[in-house]
């Protein structure tokens, strides 16, 4: 709070007369700032990484699915080709076993139907080379499509604990704080031009918190028509007292006046002892 006051008022004859308690002069810092959410560009960076990459990895994947089961698909056509091609092989020797020798062109059949078998040999030999091959292609696509996956589960995961422990950034407005930064400046600059102009001079380096203590002080204030007058509370120190004594001395010497043109006063309240008012009332 900046000088926060408590005060109650009543009237006595025609003197306004008003009790104030000076409760804490500090300023209170802890203002707040207007905030707002703002994107956690760490967080967002690393979000858009994975997703890339889980696009990517998801791409990949669809791609080696695709040649996967086209390869499948070739494995099942060759063997399809060696099964038929077996079989044409079969009837070839079948019918060179069959051939009659004693036909004129027996030699020539024969060697016509064994050309055949020799093509059919040289292609399924190349075709039995293939299907290895082929089947180890099959293999390999397999392995990448579980990497694949298993890439893509862990990039969801990754998004999933980024999601969970992401910390909620705000973009803070600290238009308030310069303007408290004034006001405490301000105040700071009001608090040393008080102690210079009204203090004793043992009091001519002194911080706030030496100063605090008289700007706290309860006390009344008195007001007429032409006059302030303020009445502290004494301290129950006796080095403070004779420096406020002395401070309200030095007041009322240089005669300072309200922006109304009254006069301020200030003085320090006299100790009442109880115990020894009330045997004066007795005496009286």
């Amino acid at each position: 709070m900046l000088w926060q006051t408590t005060v109650a008022e009543r009237q006595v004859g025609h003197t306004a007369q008003t009790k104030f308690v000076i409760c804490d002069q500090s300023i209170d810092s802890n203002h707040g700032f207007a905030k707002t959410p703002v994107v956690n560009s760490e967080v967002a960076k690393r979000r858009e990484t994975y997703q890339h990459h889980l696009e990517t990895f998801g791409k990949w994947m669809a791609s080696a699915q695709a040649k996967h089961q086209e390869a499948v698909k070739s494995q099942e056509k060759l063997l399809e080709r060696i099964e038929k091609h077996k079989q044409q092989y079969d009837i070839l020797s079948t019918q060179q076993y069959n051939l009659d020798k004693n036909i004129i062109n027996y030699d020539k059949q024969y060697n016509k139907l064994q050309k055949k078998k020799d093509t059919l040999s040289i292609q399924q030999e190349k075709r039995k080379i293939r299907v290895p091959k082929l089947s180890q292609h099959i293999i390999d696509l397999q392995e990448k499509i579980q990497r694949h996956e298993q890439k893509q589960q862990d990039l969801v995961q990754s998004l999933d604990h980024l999601e969970k422990h992401e910390r909620a950034m705000y973009e803070l407005d600290n238009r308030k704080d310069q303007v408290m930064t004034v006001f405490k400046v301000a105040l700071a600059n009001l608090a040393m031009w008080t102690r210079d102009q009204y203090f004793p001079d043992t009091y001519a380096t002194a911080t706030w918190e030496r100063l605090a203590p008289f700007f706290r002080l309860p006390g009344i204030v008195r007001s007429n028509q032409h006059t302030v007058e303020v009445e502290l509370r004494p301290f129950h120190d006796r080095q403070y007292n004779r420096d406020l004594h002395l401070l309200c001395q030095r007041v009322n010497q240089k005669q300072p006046h309200l922006p109304d043109g009254r006069l301020l006063t200030f003085s320090v309240a006299s100790r009442s002892r109880p115990i020894l008012d009330l045997q004066q009332r007795r005496i009286a």
